[in-house]
């Protein structure tokens, strides 16, 4: 069957790239072909630390995609990104409305490309989210359809730093390919945990990675607060690992066997049959192992929640903390996260859409890319019937051609840019 089109989606991290493809066979299919993982090397912290093993990790794992799903050339790429240049911002824009006007789509959406101004030169903009708007001092979630003299609407902005971004275009151009779209990884594993629910009551995803922690923070149903550490799982090894006198693989499959971020939780307390870098044995026990983690796993934790600090997100969180990521399955860091922000914790498992399973939390920002693809490339209804499916192309062509009347092509009052 001939492609419609392909996006191919992907979570570039420091260990792992992870790739999914999302096939528009037709007007009325949309099929998710391939899920893939492979090795990353060059890229560190969300950026790009050597141009030359970055391109050639993304192009080992673009060419492998097309090689299994037979895919010559992809409509678009998107790349998930994170880091600690990732920044958010509330901010808020006011326009006078003619006197008996009505807002329409078209207002609205010149009021969101306005936003754009509010970014920093030196910075490019990743997302844009309408949180509400107020005319003449009622909120609503929507000013479409509706008349006033005053309209203010409040917009979320997710940025990061230029210079960053362009390193990772650069990196795909020496691979012979060129990236779409760029998506906060933060925002995309909370569309593959969250429920509606959840989101409307206020909550936090936590997003751990192997150098990288984004979070993002939910309030009344719209993105409030994004941001992104430079810490992640590895730092709980490189600690056990120095505190120990041992490798960092050996550290890490030590926290994977025998680890836990709590001492509490340790129920029994024994040796641990480990030997240094000089070939002693060392006195290490899982109640010692625990306090290690739970002292790091801490430090990471408290430096999210300080980054809450002077805004209304740290008291407000009633459906709690969400984790996800590689790191999330850490024995004990549920109860870390806890302690730490005072309110419920879970791990959150990523739903692919149209499945039950769950997947490994470590898969959350694709599954979550997979989402947003799935939602912006949404197929049109299939007709019913033969006569609505050989109509179909010439209805929507007089559609496109002849307009609505009712809808006014440049009604008065909407802002200028």
């Amino acid at each position: 069957m001939k492609h419609f089109g392909s996006v191919l989606l992907m979570d570039i991290g420091t260990r792992k790239i992870r790739t999914a493809v999302v096939e528009a066979r037709d007007e009325f299919s949309l099929d998710i072909s391939h899920l893939g993982e492979y090795q990353s090397d060059g890229f560190n912290c969300g950026a790009v630390s050597d141009l030359e093993c970055t391109s050639e990790s993304i192009s080992i794992a673009i060419n492998e995609t097309r090689k299994q799903t037979g895919i010559r050339k992809f409509k678009e790429i998107w790349v998930g990104h994170s880091g600690c240049h990732i920044r958010s911002d509330n901010i808020a824009e006011i326009q006078s409305i003619a006197h008996n006007r009505v807002v329409t789509e078209r207002f609205e959406n010149r009021m969101n490309q306005r936003v754009m101004h509010h970014v920093p030169a030196d910075h490019y903009l990743l997302h844009t989210f309408h949180r509400s708007s107020t005319i003449d001092g009622i909120t609503r979630r929507s000013a479409v359809g509706l008349t006033g003299s005053r309209l203010v609407s409040s917009f979320h902005l997710v940025y990061t730093r230029l210079a960053v971004i362009n390193n990772i275009q650069n990196a795909f151009n020496k691979a012979g390919y060129s990236v779409d779209k760029f998506v906060f990884n933060g925002y995309a594993a909370s569309l593959s945990v969250l429920e509606s629910d959840e989101k409307a009551m206020g909550c936090m995803v936590i997003h751990i990675g192997s150098t990288t922690c984004d979070y993002i923070v939910y309030q009344e149903g719209q993105p409030f607060l994004c941001g992104s550490i430079n810490e992640g799982w590895s730092r709980l090894a490189k600690d056990v690992a120095v505190g120990v006198q041992i490798p960092m693989d050996r550290a890490e499959n030590l926290i994977l066997s025998d680890g836990c971020t709590s001492d509490i939780l340790i129920a029994e307390d024994r040796p641990l049959n480990v030997k240094t870098f000089f070939g002693s044995p060392s006195r290490l026990t899982r109640r010692h192992l625990a306090k290690i983690l739970s002292a790091a796993a801490d430090e990471i934790l408290c430096g999210i929640r300080d980054n809450l600090k002077g805004t209304i997100c740290r008291g407000h969180l009633p459906a709690g903390v969400i984790l996800t990521g590689g790191g999330a399955v850490t024995n004990g860091l549920v109860y870390s996260a806890e302690n730490v922000f005072g309110v419920t914790s879970r791990i959150g498992d990523p739903l692919m859409p149209g499945q039950t399973r769950d997947y490994d939390p470590s898969w959350a920002p694709v599954i979550g890319l997979i989402r947003m693809a799935l939602l912006e490339f949404q197929p049109s209804v299939r007709p019913e019937t033969m006569w609505e499916y050989l109509s179909y192309p010439f209805i929507s062509m007089w559609i496109h051609m002849f307009p609505n009347p009712k809808d006014p092509v440049e009604p008065e009052g909407e802002p200028s840019i």
